[in-house]
């Protein structure tokens, strides 16, 4: 009887059923084929294939003589107890095949290995030793293996079940651009579901994926992934027909197990062999040396990770090198098809931080305070219209994440951890976060500037608008005015008669046509008239000069806001509050600003009105506070300028120029494409009408502005009061007492010259 027994990685009941398929006429009849453990016995065991030195308990078995003369020592046909090293190497050549000659030094690649460690056992406590030391040096083999690889290399020792975890995290922090997964298949089928769970299969991340016991790594929760950029090492050769058994690593060693087997026999009872090189499904055998016939180990490529493994290429490993046939250097030049097939093969999972005007929830009274899944259709907002201006016409599907604006900092790490596609919000290209995203931006520049409050504001425009440069008493004065100074002018006349006669009638007619620069009269020729009227001339001249002037300037600067304080404002009267709101792109380019003036601002804000306590403020309530008089809000232009068309509100200052913007992972493989799409929009003016949508004010809307308050605390801008005009109606009153004495002294002057005239002429 003959004991053919097996390593652990073997089936004996496939070994069995192929040997039997081809070897009918077999010189011996009792044949077993069982496993055996590495510690095992069996009374009767002859052939051991295995790995070498794998059953280190039965190295000393008698050999197996048969018919002939030949005595037959063990044989060990090399299981998947493959050298890793070797593998190590095959999956080192195929990741730089895939980076192809464009690929850049400067890229990061992990490659993640099993920390090998030996249990001791006393009973083959020697043997054991050697093996430990042997270790010590292939730690240095695969170190220096792993050095071929031109790029910035990191070794992963892999040991724990949790390792999944912290390998997937490092690979995501990192953010490799390759990975190369040399692990049992367990451990690889843990790193793909935790790398799937972060969406670490991306198109701008090769990896290299072989597990060492040779299987086929299962789809992350039967999720297949067909990128072109994952690529599967397995052991098999798909050119050679599996016949009647199945796609497994293991009935595959089984196959070529009996295929040795029988070379075995044969030269044990028949010298000589029926075939002598034989092409297996996992590599080729040379039975002429049937000890360690293996002389390569066949590998098959797969694209992706599939239920039915899709094949593109091979590799063959032979003593220290490795052969890789088929082309894969050519995987990442996508067409502008290939990048809409890409993104439309999974939803867009935006993380939305909720910024008004970018984005908003459309039902105003919807409120967060934490990340929480929304739709987008139930969103608007600049950038939502942006994305979906971009995204919509291609057909993508959106998965969104809603993070209030307190949190814009998590949106932007679950990008970069992979949770999300992208981010949206009140975004801007900051030099500190340059080097960590890519970016869609240039659709709009804005600058830093403040929102404030206008001091009082105007009546709006009406049909009696000629009569507000004037008070009403002052009006009622002017009047008053013309009658008592064609009161006093016929007064005059009848005591001391013109040339001309100037009635009360006349005198009325004289005064208002003089007032509204329509009359010219011939003089009176009694010097208290000529008096009078000259007092009458230049009190018009008063009003006519100050009632054009502030007519004009009322005209000139209705609707227009009062003049910007600017941020040097902020530094002359501190005395209204004044900052960013937190944790806003606004606040964190102010804390970085070099530009003395603005560290001063900063240092003024925090010391003065500190935002500890309102971490969670919204900007809708600090523009309350703006509405309010109570606040000064720094911010993005384009923000400022929505609340202050939306309530009237004025926009002041400027400093600094950045552009906004929607960030997407580093080296994302359509940032380019999508830039390219916004870049045709921005062309065809689409980009202009969305913003305008949010900033222009509407035609029949007109926003109250700013005035200054009069000398008596109230009144309108460019309303002239009797405290500021009073002073002409004294000269008037005192200019007409003034011209009653002379009139006076003309009546007697006039009486007196009268009777010396009658006695002259009496006398004569």
């Amino acid at each position: 009887m003959l004991d053919l027994t097996f390593n652990v990685n073997i089936k004996p009941d496939v070994v069995k059923k192929v040997f039997e398929s081809i070897y009918p006429q077999r010189p011996i009849e009792n044949l077993t084929f069982e496993t055996l453990s590495p510690e095992g016995s069996a009374s009767n065991a002859v052939g051991i294939f295995g790995a070498k030195d794998y059953f280190i308990s039965r190295k000393k078995l008698d050999p197996f003589i048969c018919n002939s003369s030949n005595k037959m020592e063990d044989i060990y046909v090399s299981t998947l107890d493959l050298d890793p090293a070797k593998i190590l190497r095959a999956c080192v050549e195929l990741m730089e095949e895939m980076r192809g000659p464009r690929s850049l030094p400067s890229e990061k690649t992990i490659i993640a290995m099993p920390k090998y460690r030996s249990e001791f056992h006393p009973s083959h406590h020697s043997e054991l030793l050697k093996k430990e030391l042997l270790m010590a040096f292939l730690v240095l083999d695969f170190i220096l293996i792993a050095s071929n690889i031109t790029t910035q290399m990191s070794m992963f020792w892999y040991q724990n079940v949790d390792d999944a975890e912290v390998l997937t995290t490092k690979i995501n922090e990192v953010n490799a651009e390759n990975v190369i997964l040399l692990l049992p298949s367990e451990n690889v089928n843990n790193v793909i579901e935790n790398a799937y769970n972060k969406s670490l299969f991306t198109w701008n991340r090769r990896w290299v994926i072989a597990p060492m016991d040779g299987g086929i790594p299962q789809p992350p929760k039967g999720h297949e992934v067909d990128m072109a950029n994952v690529s599967v090492l397995y052991v098999g050769n798909s050119e050679v027909p599996l016949g009647d058994i199945a796609n497994t690593m293991e009935d595959k060693l089984a196959s070529d197990t009996a295929h040795a087997a029988k070379a075995y026999i044969e030269s044990a009872c028949n010298d000589s062999l029926t075939e002598t090189h034989y092409t297996g499904l996992t590599g080729d055998f040379d039975f002429n040396n049937i000890n360690e016939p293996r002389t390569s180990i066949a590998l098959t490529v797969a694209r992706g990770l599939m239920k039915t493994p899709k094949n593109v290429g091979s590799v063959v490993i032979k003593d220290n090198t490795a052969k890789i046939n088929g082309t894969f250097n050519e995987l990442f030049s996508f067409t502008n098809e290939a990048i809409e097939t890409i993104l439309k093969s999974r939803k867009m999972r935006i993380a939305v931080v909720l910024a008004t005007p970018f984005a908003m929830f459309k039902d105003s009274s919807k409120k967060i305070s934490e990340p929480n899944s929304c739709n987008i259709f139930d969103l608007t907002g600049m950038t939502i219209d942006v994305v979906r201006a971009i995204l919509d016409p291609i057909g993508v599907e959106y998965e969104c994440t809603c993070y209030p604006v307190s949190m814009s900092s998590d949106s932007l790490m679950s990008v970069n951890q992979g949770f999300a596609d992208m981010a949206v919000g009140d975004f801007a290209v900051l030099p500190d976060l340059k080097d960590e995203f890519d970016f869609i931006s240039n659709f709009l520049y804005f600058t830093l500037a403040i929102l404030e409050k206008p001091e009082i504001t105007q009546k709006k425009t009406y049909l009696w608008l000629f009569l507000q440069p004037l008070s009403a008493g002052s009006w009622v004065l002017i009047l008053f005015c013309s009658i008592v100074v064609a009161l006093v002018l016929a007064t005059l006349n009848y005591f001391s008669p013109n040339n001309v006669n100037y009635g009360f009638y006349e005198s009325i007619f004289v005064t208002f046509g003089c007032l509204f620069q329509g009359l010219t009269v011939s003089p009176p020729n009694q010097w208290s008239s000529r008096f009078m009227l000259c007092v009458w001339w230049l009190f018009v001249l008063f009003f006519t000069v100050i009632y054009i002037a502030n007519y004009a300037a009322l005209i000139m600067y209705n609707g227009i806001q009062s003049e910007a304080t600017g941020f040097t404002g902020l530094l002359v009267d501190p005395s209204i509050p004044f900052g960013a709101l937190p944790n806003s792109v606004a606040a964190a380019q102010i804390k970085l600003s070099n530009d003395l003036e603005i560290q001063k601002i900063n240092y003024l804000s925090d010391k003065l009105y500190s935002q500890a306590n309102e971490r969670n403020i919204t900007i809708e309530e600090r523009v309350q506070q703006v509405r309010d008089g109570k606040y000064r809000l720094i911010s993005d232009s384009f923000t400022l300028d929505y609340f202050a068309n939306k309530y009237c509100l004025v926009v002041t200052g400027e400093y600094s120029s950045q552009q906004y913007a929607i960030f997407l992972k580093l080296n994302t493989v359509y940032t380019k494409y999508l830039n390219g799409r916004l870049t045709a929009l921005i062309n065809d003016g689409t980009i202009k009408k969305i913003t305008n949508s949010y900033t222009d004010q509407q035609s029949s809307r007109t926003c109250t502005m700013p005035v200054e308050k009069g000398a008596n605390g109230g009144g309108h801008r460019y309303t002239i009061t009797l405290s500021e005009v009073g002073g002409i109606f004294i000269l008037m009153l005192i200019g007409i007492v003034i011209a009653i004495i002379l009139s006076i002294v003309e009546c007697i002057f006039a009486r007196k010259l009268m009777v010396i005239t009658t006695s002259i002429l009496q006398h004569c």
